[in-house]
């Protein structure tokens, strides 16, 4: 956990076994810039919270148990540029709000269980 004048700005725990659903209140740390989270045993659905961080620039939740869709509203994360999903038990479509991110620069979302096809919009990436 990095912190910098009393806010939190950085949550980094890979690998530390961690078990039981992400909670939702993490998303009332609004200077959250990165969320570190992968190789865990973290279940359950990513919550909306995560995504309407309004400084998050590093989402990776990769090689956990996560189910579920990416939250639509993934279009608010305006200023992430890397999105890391792979590894879980994601499923659906990919939502339109995932073709919003202009900022984005690194999309992990293989080994899920997504289906449908590819939006045209994956040019504006």
């Amino acid at each position: 956990v990095s912190c910098f004048e009393g806010r939190v700005l950085a949550l980094q725990m890979n690998e530390y076994s961690l078990k039981g659903f992400i909670p939702p209140e993490i998303g009332r740390l609004e200077s959250l810039a990165l969320i570190q989270l992968q190789q865990n045993g973290l279940h359950g659905t990513i919550p909306q919270e995560l995504v309407e961080l309004p400084f998050l620039m590093g989402l990776d939740l990769s090689w956990n148990n996560l189910t579920g869709i990416i939250p639509e509203n993934i279009g608010h994360a305006n200023v992430l540029e890397i999105l890391s999903l792979q590894g879980n038990e994601l499923n659906g479509t990919l939502p339109s709000g995932l073709f919003e991110l202009t900022n984005l620069k690194y999309l992990f979302l293989g080994d899920n269980g997504f289906s449908g096809s590819i939006s045209e919009n994956i040019e504006r990436l």
